[in-house]
Formats: structure tokens, sequence, C-alpha cells
């Protein structure tokens, strides 16, 4: 009835598998949280009158595949506060999982691209999967990342040559949607 809370080095789960917390007052999350679901059936859940989210979600799909779009309830709070500072496990091959502290849902998303890249001589490879683009900024030393992004020319698609300037010390590469 107290309230409640996990420390940065302790852990929580409402398992064993799908299994139901209940606290009656707050609860304050700074470790980790552990939880497993399945689209077939169900998932872990915590309910609390309050939740400070904080630390890292660990979530585990013990079932059959996952999709674009399924999602979850974990959590039930009349009054929730803060995020997770990280999330841990995959719900699949290029998914990733998104937790909305308002609601407690987690659902599953496109999973972000990771942008490669190998250098060869006075040239940079860059390549990556999915929809998105190249986009660049030179900046001077001193001022480091700013927001003047601009498309790269011909980084509309992976597999994108880039040379490399030794007059532009400060160059910074990102991947964003076309």
């Amino acid at each position: 009835d107290g309230p409640v809370e996990v420390l940065a080095e302790g852990t929580l789960s409402p398992g064993p598998l799908f299994g139901t917390l209940t606290f009656n007052n707050t609860l304050t999350l700074s470790g980790r949280v552990v939880f497993e679901v399945s689209k077939e059936a169900g998932q872990d859940q915590i309910y609390a009158g309050g939740v400070n989210y904080g630390g890292t979600l660990v979530v585990t799909n013990v079932g059959g595949p996952l999709t674009l779009g399924d999602s979850f309830q974990l959590f039930s709070a009349a009054m929730p506060a803060g995020d997770f500072a990280s999330i841990v496990g995959s719900p699949g091959a290029g998914l990733a999982w998104q937790f909305d502290p308002a609601t407690g849902l987690v659902s599953v998303v496109a999973g972000l691209p990771k942008l490669e890249f190998v250098q060869s001589g006075g040239t940079l490879r860059f390549s990556w999967s999915g929809d998105f683009k190249l986009q660049v900024q030179t900046n001077s030393l001193n001022v480091g990342l700013g927001g003047n992004w601009v498309d790269y020319p011909g980084g509309g698609t992976s597999g994108v040559n880039v040379p490399v300037d030794l007059n532009s010390p400060s160059v910074f590469f990102r991947l964003t949607k076309p």
C-alpha cells in the first residue's frame, strides 16, 4: 500500500509468465522492468496509482511473430510521469519497441536504420537499408552539430561514395525519411 521504488541495481518483473502486479500507491522505477508479451496469450501487466518511469524497460516476445502496429498494455496508472531511459529487446527483424508513458502501451514500430560506412583511401562509402536518405552538414570546429542539414547529392538511395575533404574538418551525416 505504500510507495515502492525499484533502485538502479534492482529488477522488477510481474511474472512468471503473464503475471499481474498491483501497487496501490506510487511506483518509482530506476532499475530494470522486465515484461513478457505474446500476441496469442497476453502480456505481463502492472497496475499502480502512479508510476514514475525511469531505468530500462526489457520486453521479450514469448509468442508467435509480431507485426507492425501490434501493441500491449504493460502499465495502467492514474498518474504516469517520466519515461524509460532505454528499451531492451526486439519484436523481430526490422522492428523496434516504442513505449508511450501516458498510456502504458508498448507498440511494435518500424526499426531504425543503421548507417554503415567503409573507408577506402580518400573515400567513405555509406550504406543503409529501408526508405531513408542521407543528409550532411559541414560546420567549423568551434560550432559542432547544428540544424543546417541538407540532402547529400545522390543520397536518396543506399550506396553513396563521399570523398573525404581535409579542408572540412567537421562534417556530420545522418539518415532521415524522404
